[in-house]
């Protein structure tokens, strides 16, 4: 390879900076992307499924609260409602 000018060396560095920072633009684009259908998924799938489990958590709580309350007064005339309200909540 013969000797490079001043001028050319100049722009072949100059050439490979700015491929260089397109090369790092194209990365950070493509995380970014990955990143923002990853909080997609979350969005979509992840926090529904998240507030159904917190519901059913209720649930299952409710229902034992009443079976404790059935279990207290043992049935006890009038006091029999915890089977009923159970039910309610039994999903």
């Amino acid at each position: 390879m013969k000797h490079l000018s001043l001028l050319q060396k100049f722009w072949l560095m100059a050439g490979m900076v700015a491929l260089a920072i397109v090369m790092e633009v194209a990365l950070i684009l493509w995380k970014t992307h990955s990143i923002t259908m990853a909080a997609d998924s979350l969005n979509r799938v992840y926090l529904p499924l998240l507030g159904h489990a917190q519901r059913l958590k209720f649930a299952v709580i409710q229902v034992q609260q009443f079976l404790s309350d059935v279990s207290a007064t043992r049935g006890q005339d009038g006091l029999d409602d915890g089977w009923t309200r159970a039910e309610e909540f039994a999903l």
